[in-house]
């Protein structure tokens, strides 16, 4: 059994080294640049989108502890706080 991919195919280096060449040579710097902006900016939105998640969580587990806290001093009834828990229309 080969080593590697079991697909791969097997490729004189002279012929690859050329065609590697031309599709290099055809790449220009804008091009390259705007494809390496696109991978920073869907890195960033990631990055943007998991710091959303988290603030959410957190938020909610703030209200969490304030609701708890409110009917532990009986500020707030359980039906009141029942209002809550139920889904809100989209």
């Amino acid at each position: 059994m080969r080593d590697g991919c079991e697909n791969g195919k097997w490729m004189r280096a002279d012929k690859l080294e050329r065609e590697v060449y031309w599709a290099l040579r055809n790449v220009q710097p804008q091009d390259l640049e705007a494809q390496i902006q696109t991978l920073i900016d869907r890195e960033r939105s990631s990055e943007a989108e998991i710091k959303a998640a988290h603030a959410i969580l957190e938020d909610v587990a703030r209200h969490k502890i304030e609701f708890q806290t409110m009917a532990a001093r009986e500020l707030i009834t359980l039906d009141e706080l029942e209002v809550y828990r139920k889904p809100r229309p989209a």
